[in-house]
């Protein structure tokens, strides 16, 4: 999809007992360009809550809500954040900071 340069803001965090943890952050910079197949389009803000859970040892979920603020053609939010979230996943992966195995994520769309 392209990469982005932009600045986020964290506007909470709670750590659980668990291990976990539950986080909250936004957009901070200003109004971003967005280039798609699609057309055009910027993005005006948006707004993260991460829910981390540590299950097991080695063992890890985490569900993300996204909101976001888009102008221009459609896009698909869902792939932009999952992609994301892969690509932190890939950068902790690469410096030894994963234990085990990952399950691609997925997306659960509510209307």
């Amino acid at each position: 999809m392209g990469e982005y340069k932009n600045t986020e803001q964290l506007t909470s965090f709670e750590a659980r007992d668990d291990g976990g943890y539950v986080q909250t952050f936004e957009q901070a910079s200003s109004i971003f360009p967005i280039k798609h197949h699609s057309g055009d389009g910027f993005f005006a803000g948006y707004w993260i809550e991460l829910r981390v859970r540590s299950f097991f040892q080695y063992e890890t979920g985490i569900a993300a809500t996204a909101y976001a603020c888009t102008t221009g053609h459609p896009f698909d939010v869902s792939r932009f954040f999952g992609g994301a979230l892969a690509n932190g996943t890939d950068i902790l992966e690469s410096q030894g900071k994963v234990q085990g195995q990952n399950q691609k994520a997925f997306t659960i769309e509510e209307n």
